[in-house]
């Protein structure tokens, strides 16, 4: 535990508020099955993330070689861990960082063609060029942190906070292709809710670095993402792919979870 705090070290301290914000959800995202037995899967994780870390240098890699080394740890030390531990650990790697920054800007280049379109429909002067919006002799522009790797990631670790809270209240346990369905549902959702903030911020006219602009953010990642997001989980597991876990008789398991 100690060797992964020191090899973390180089990543944490470059961490922004909204990375911080999803390192500290980890605690409520795990859950750990002292009945079963850890595999070493996090032990040999581990070490290909710290040969890359020592082959490129890139803090993100010295990262998931320590949240792999507690993981081991809790593994081989408590019991197995959920399945949501290796997506939150996915989120945190390099690689998935590079992906969702390169095909982040093909949607923000989407977003601002569909949200000048819908604006015009109020607003005839309205015209837009590449992710850039021009609205009453204002200039709008959908950047990275639109539809970028901070606002993706803290989306999937909320739905992960979700899935693995609703789980336990349910009492079930959800096969990898469950989550994997959430988390494709998340990322759509978040794409719409950022697409009805640059249609508000807009209309608007909320400047960045203003309190409004921070607000029509939040407002929007809760109205159209949050709410839905909840609201999908409780009322899918609820009714059907679950696994109930009952202090007397059999377990019922129907087809999309599984024990």
């Amino acid at each position: 535990l100690i060797s992964a705090a020191i090899i973390s070290w180089s990543s944490v301290k470059e961490f922004d508020k909204i990375a911080l914000f999803g390192f500290f959800l980890l605690p409520f995202i795990l859950r750990v099955d002292k009945q079963q037995i850890g595999s070493y899967r996090y032990v040999i994780l581990a070490t290909i993330f710290a040969v890359l870390f020592l082959a490129f240098g890139q803090s993100y890699w010295a990262l998931a070689c320590g949240i792999s080394m507690v993981f081991a740890t809790i593994e081989l030390r408590v019991g197995r861990l959920n399945e949501m531990a290796l997506y939150a650990l996915l989120f945190y790697l390099a690689i998935t960082r590079s992906f969702f920054m390169l095909f982040g800007f093909y949607i923000r280049l989407e977003i601002t063609k569909w949200a000048a379109k819908l604006i015009s429909v109020f607003h005839s002067a309205v015209n837009f060029e590449g992710t850039q919006i021009f609205h009453n002799g204002e200039q709008f522009s959908v950047d990275a942190g639109c539809m970028g790797l901070r606002l993706v990631i803290t989306g999937f670790l909320l739905t992960l906070l979700i899935l693995n809270q609703t789980s336990l209240s349910y009492k079930i346990k959800l096969k990898p292709r469950v989550v994997s369905l959430f988390l494709s549902l998340s990322f759509l959702l978040i794409i719409v809710a950022n697409f009805f903030r640059i249609v508000f911020l807009i209309l608007f006219q909320s400047a960045e670095g203003t309190i409004s602009h921070e607000l029509i953010g939040v407002a929007a990642l809760i109205v159209f993402h949050l709410i839905p997001i909840v609201f999908l989980i409780r009322s899918v597991l609820k009714r059907n792919w679950v696994v109930f876990e009952p202090k007397f008789g059999p377990a019922i398991k129907p087809s999309l979870a599984a024990n």
